[in-house]
């Protein structure tokens, strides 16, 4: 029983260092990448899973009985409320190769050509953390109604964010020949990639030091 939580743990851990190593290739390779925000669940939600496994595995290693404590639900109730802090966060996409008018005016060009009216002013939004950031919307009528796609550039980073599903229906058409877009390669707006690339050596050094090589010690 432990061997097997150890070994599920060991793989919650090494989902996430391939998910961001992939997702570091792919900003670096391609002149053009746009990366749907739900990629990060796979980089967090493995080692929210890993908690509650974790805390079990302890209770059995001290030759304490299977149960479910306090300490397991306090946890768990943390997890989920993580979970769907998340799940909320991370909505949307990011752009990687294009400046925030370059991405505004293939989006414009595309619905257009869709025969759709399309509009554009500049706009203002806050995040969860209450801090405003000022951005670009552009605002387009369809069968339903209008919808409105909110496009703000931080750190070389295009962000795109539909609210409704037929926003990111009509996105999700745009993004296949934005990803054809031909333009000189900029590094500075692929440097994303080698963060994450970092940031999956470091979390894999540490969770080898701290994780990984106990666990496999025990069990060996």
């Amino acid at each position: 029983m432990i061997e097997t939580l150890q070994t599920l743990q060991l793989i919650f851990f090494a989902i996430p260092v391939g998910v961001l190593i992939g997702l570091g290739v792919v900003i670096l390779v391609r002149p053009v990448s746009v990366i749907n925000l739900r990629w990060f669940l796979a980089v967090f939600l493995p080692i929210l899973l890993a908690n509650p496994l974790a805390l079990l595995e302890d209770n059995l290693q001290v030759g304490g009985p299977a149960v479910f404590g306090w300490r397991f639900w306090v946890i768990l109730i943390a997890d989920l409320a993580m979970v769907a802090w998340i799940v909320y966060s991370f909505r949307g996409f990011r752009v990687y190769g294009l400046t925030q008018e370059e991405v505004l005016t293939h989006l414009t060009a595309v619905l257009t050509e869709q025969g759709r009216s399309v509009t554009t002013r500049e706009g203002e939004r806050s995040s969860l953390m209450g801090k405003a950031r000022e951005g670009r919307v552009l605002s387009f009528e369809y069968e339903g109604g209008v919808e409105e796609i909110w496009i703000a550039e931080h750190f070389y980073e295009v962000h795109i964010r539909a609210e409704s599903a037929a926003g990111r229906r009509y996105l999700r058409g745009a993004f296949a020949s934005l990803r054809k877009v031909q333009k000189p390669y900029n590094f500075s707006r692929h440097a994303m990639g080698v963060l994450y690339i970092i940031l999956a050596v470091v979390f894999a050094v540490f969770s080898w030091i701290f994780f990984f090589e106990p666990r496999l010690i025990l069990i060996e």
